[in-house]
């Protein structure tokens, strides 16, 4: 049996040029009540959705618009009818000129008093559009037969309650902070290939409205296009559950914790955002030593990690440190809390064909989004294998986070990083590997009994990589016994029969979502959090999945196809 190996994540921050363009704003007065007319269907992909109203002056004319961005094909897409009814209310009751001024909370505190009653089931990136804020589309100035303006995308500018004009994450970011607006940085996209007006629409059989039961901050649905299967019985628990023999401490006094006041926005005097830093150098992180060796500065190289704005561009192979019960700064605006404040995004759990059960979003998500944990009871070892021999392995995920690190190291290069938690799966070769009926939700989804702790495996492996970083230039390897409590234990994460949404990605050749380790509520490093995030933007409707990342003919006589169904599929899993 084989450890799985961590997955890709190759996506780096995408920088969009700057061109010469104009904003043209012109809002309709408080006074004129009139019904303006709306979109009803989709435009096509070249052509932005406005809501407009002509009257016979021009000082009249409205151009509030939220740009379709990118238009998709598939029929279930449909306009989402609240973000037309947030478009008309806006028109008739809130639109206001710009008065210059220094913003404070009286900017946002009418449009936000009914933030707390907006409904669960709304896609977050509507919630400023709940809160009377508009985005706009610029448009480029070019002179005739000139060249020296590109076609390029469009430019998003988010227009506050107030009416000022914010033009990027970090002018957005200095309002929220200094008004002390409830929203924060994640609900605000600046990517114009994600269109928050549309939504997927499923007509399947509805399952359960929410297998959390109220547990997430949002519904989980789950529906069944395909048959007349539920899924297998599960407790439903988003937060890690120690079994008894597991000794996990949570919030302990020596965990390192921060004296922010800022939102943890200066890095520099944030100790969490510095203990991040501190174990990637660790690690031998090639962005950090890539930056060390150009001469990069502290502070550059801390804002090049870690989250940005709430998301993740990057991997951080030595796990991010975000900040825990014991820091002062606020959970609901500080920087460095993202997995801790669990799920913001629509998901639904639906029935695929031919490879049992998955989860899709319902709106399009932009690059760096968090979607879920991996959640399940905390096993030892010895009680991981005798479990795994009563009721089966294949949700058991191994915690070996610092265990790989010297391994995956040599193997790594500077454009290419791997996320780091090791997965266990089912099979789906054929129907002699397949799983009981009773337990079809697992079929074709992850290797079946392959754990890592058969020692012979585990000798061959370690052959296999000394022999390749003999080829390879060597880069600084961690000495894991510097590390704290470092006693090369492994404990092991089971969603078989307790778990939540995260034990239902599939494997892609062509994935979507990543792995992070990241630390909340404790830094023993046996424990870490298993995030997933989004590696690039996702249409809605799309199914989530990573990537399992086996080599191929790891295990002799063990075969396994892969159906993805990409166009970079490579036929087999293992």
């Amino acid at each position: 049996s084989v450890k799985r190996a961590r997955v890709e994540s190759q996506h780096d921050v995408k920088q969009t040029s700057s061109i010469e363009t104009e904003s043209r704003t012109l809002r309709s007065h408080q006074h004129n009540n009139t019904p303006l007319p709306l979109p009803t269907t989709t435009t096509t992909t070249t052509t932005t959705t406005t809501i407009a109203r002509t009257t016979s002056s021009l000082s009249n004319l409205v151009i509030t618009s939220v740009p379709s961005r990118a238009n998709h094909t598939n029929t279930k897409l449909v306009m989402n009818p609240l973000f037309l009814e947030l478009a008309e209310n806006f028109l008739l009751q809130y639109s206001k000129d710009f008065i210059p001024h220094y913003c404070s909370n009286k900017c946002v505190m009418y449009a936000e008093k009914y933030f707390g009653q907006l409904p669960r089931t709304m896609n977050p990136f509507l919630k400023p559009i709940a809160c009377q804020w508009t985005i706009l589309e610029t448009v480029r100035i070019r002179k005739a037969n000139d060249i020296r303006v590109k076609n390029s995308r469009p430019i998003i500018i988010y227009c506050a309650p107030c009416g000022r004009k914010l033009f990027n994450e970090i002018q957005v970011d200095r309002y929220l902070y200094v008004t002390k607006s409830q929203l924060s940085i994640e609900l605000f996209v600046f990517d114009s290939l994600v269109n928050i007006k549309q939504t997927f629409s499923c007509d399947g059989r509805v399952i359960s409205s929410d297998i959390s039961d109220g547990q997430e901050n949002v519904p989980i649905m789950a529906v069944n296009e395909v048959d007349n299967d539920n899924p297998s019985a599960l407790t439903y628990r988003v937060e890690r559950t120690p079994v008894e023999g597991v000794n996990l401490i949570t919030n302990e006094p020596t965990m390192t914790c921060c004296s922010c006041t800022d939102g943890c926005r200066d890095r520099t005097r944030c100790a969490c955002w510095l203990r991040t830093l501190k174990y990637a150098e660790l690690v031998g992180d090639e962005r950090v030593k890539s930056m060390k060796a150009k001469n990069k500065s502290q502070a550059e190289i801390l804002y090049q990690i870690g989250y940005g704005f709430r998301r993740l561009h990057k991997n951080v192979p030595g796990g991010i440190y975000e900040c825990n019960n014991k820091c002062p700064c606020n959970k609901e605006t500080c920087s460095n809390r993202v997995v801790q404040n669990g799920i913001i995004a629509q998901l639904q759990l639906f029935k695929t064909i031919g490879r049992g059960w998955g989860v899709r979003t319902l709106h399009d998500l932009p690059l760096g989004t968090f979607i879920s944990v991996y959640s399940g009871e905390i096993f030892t070892s010895e009680q991981a294998d005798e479990r795994g021999k009563l009721i089966g392995d294949e949700y058991q995920a191994d915690l070996d986070f610092f265990e790989n690190i010297n391994n995956d190291s040599d193997e790594e290069d500077d454009d290419n990083e791997k996320s780091d938690a090791n997965f266990s799966s089912d099979s789906d070769e054929d129907e002699e590997n397949k799983l009981p009926s009773s337990n079809a939700e697992s079929t074709n989804k992850r290797l079946e009994s392959l754990r890592s702790r058969d020692a012979n495996n585990k000798k061959e492996r370690k052959k296999t990589s000394n022999s390749t970083a003999e080829t390879k230039e060597k880069n600084s390897i961690l000495n894991r016994t510097l590390l704290p409590d470092y006693d090369g234990v492994v404990y092991t994460l089971d969603a078989k029969l307790v778990g939540n949404i995260g034990r239902y990605f599939n494997h892609s050749c062509s994935p979507n979502i990543a792995v992070q380790n990241v630390f909340v509520d404790t830094h023993d490093i046996h424990f870490p959090w298993i995030g997933f995030f989004t590696t690039k933007t996702i249409r809605a409707g799309t199914e989530l999945c990573w990537d399992y990342n086996y080599t191929v003919g790891e295990i002799a006589g063990r075969r396994m196809d892969c159906n993805c169904g990409s166009s970079e599929c490579r036929r087999r899993v293992l």
